[in-house]
């Protein structure tokens, strides 16, 4: 369900880790790898944890901006598949990689998702950029 609204996977296990759990410190964006390495039972609460969406959607935002392109990439592919704009012969491409390096800068939340969500807006917007056919609003 989340993955389906646009959260990345690795978003969503930061976030779940830190539910009810600290490393210590305020660090909040760690990699999984890192959350492996760095858990404890000691640093689990003996409080109730409250699942924040607002706060998960900040931690999914901060993850657009600081993956690797590399790693952001297969989910660029992903929406440009379920859009039905992905085309095999990108993977090697370097146009994708430009338009994935967009979200860098942008206040999204979420990759993918119903509608308003950054996906449906990459998928609409950047349709121009991915095939020559589009709808055109006859009142633009």
């Amino acid at each position: 369900m989340y993955r389906a609204e646009g959260f990345l996977p690795e978003a969503f296990r930061n976030f779940l880790a830190l539910l009810g759990w600290s490393p210590g410190g305020d660090e909040e964006f760690i990699r999984t790898k890192d959350l492996i390495g760095k858990f404890s039972l000691e640093g689990v609460s003996r409080t109730n944890a409250v699942f924040d969406r607002p706060k998960l959607e900040w931690f999914n935002t901060q993850y657009l901006q600081k993956l690797p392109i590399e790693e952001l990439l297969p989910e660029v592919e992903n929406e440009l598949k379920r859009s039905g704009l992905w085309k095999p012969e990108w993977r090697r491409a370097l146009r994708p990689a430009r338009t994935a390096e967009t979200t860098r800068g942008s206040r999204s939340r979420r990759f993918a998702a119903a509608a308003g969500s950054f996906a449906t807006v990459f998928s609409s917007w950047s349709r121009a950029f991915f095939s020559d056919e589009f709808t055109r609003d006859p009142a633009a």
